[in-house]
């Protein structure tokens, strides 16, 4: 069990308490995600230009927003910044004292977070010739993602993501993004929990695994408590102003090792620009 706090921002200019406003928030998303992973800590800062920030200590959540390294990143918040990944982590494999086990994981041209567990990680990484950088499963999912998805999130690749994507054994959700569609937040939930928000004033969409701080914090106007289970979602925050919490893709995803039946179809969905 970890934690996710995520924010995707429409590129726009935002006013000094604004961001002040957004980076309060974010950081008490972190610190409302601690009881689901307590050993590990971490955040990416990502930029329009497909610039990433990072940091990450095998600390809790509230000792790392005290830190420096902490106040320096969310310090560089600012009318570029399109999304945050933020993470709290009880490793489930990989030493928290290993850097590359901890979350956000970079992996080539991708970034990510993951909450859950991935069973057949060794088996996967045989297969697809990766090299390994840490010992934690949910490595795969990047690299996986980093070998298919090279030239960017959109709605043309997503279909060929998802064959890789249903070898994946386990509980898992998880974000992602790609530096050549930094605007874009693929988004994949299969068992384990997360819910959303769309803040209109900031046109901001807001993630969390703690439903209870999404309601706290925005109000009666958090009426969804949870993405359904077994979705591929891809979000573009060029066009969150007109979509709110809708992304432009949407698959019914069914994993090979589901409880599903595998006779089922996939649905394919695509909401316009």
């Amino acid at each position: 069990m970890c934690g996710i706090a995520a924010i995707l921002l429409r590129p726009k200019h935002r006013s000094k308490s604004e961001l002040d406003s957004i980076k309060r928030t974010m950081t008490a998303n972190l610190i409302a995600n601690e009881d689901r992973g307590k050993e590990a800590t971490g955040i990416a800062l990502i930029k329009k230009n497909g610039d990433f920030l990072v940091e990450k200590m095998p600390i809790n959540a509230t000792q790392f927003v005290t830190t420096d390294q902490y106040k320096t990143l969310i310090s560089e918040i600012d009318s570029d910044t399109v999304a945050l990944l933020g993470h709290t982590r009880k490793p489930t494999k990989g030493d928290v004292l290993c850097h590359h086990n901890n979350h956000p994981i970079l992996t080539g041209s991708v970034i990510g977070i993951h909450n859950g567990h991935i069973d057949n990680d060794d088996e996967l990484f045989a297969l697809c010739g990766c090299t390994r950088n840490g010992q934690v499963d949910s490595e795969i999912i990047f690299q996986m993602l980093n070998k298919k998805g090279a030239q960017g999130f959109n709605k043309q690749n997503i279909q060929g993501l998802i064959e890789g994507l249903k070898a994946l054994e386990g509980k898992f959700t998880f974000l992602a993004s790609i530096k050549n569609t930094p605007e874009k937040l693929l988004v994949v939930k299969h068992l384990n929990p997360l819910s959303l928000f769309y803040e209109e004033k900031w046109q901001a969409l807001f993630f969390s695994s703690r439903y209870i701080f999404l309601r706290k914090t925005f109000g009666e106007g958090v009426v969804s408590q949870e993405i359904k289970s077994d979705k591929i979602l891809l979000f573009d925050a060029n066009f969150l102003a007109k979509h709110k919490h809708k992304p432009q893709v949407s698959i019914d995803f069914i994993s090979t090792h589901s409880t599903i039946s595998k006779s089922e179809t996939t649905s394919f969905s695509v909401f316009n620009n």
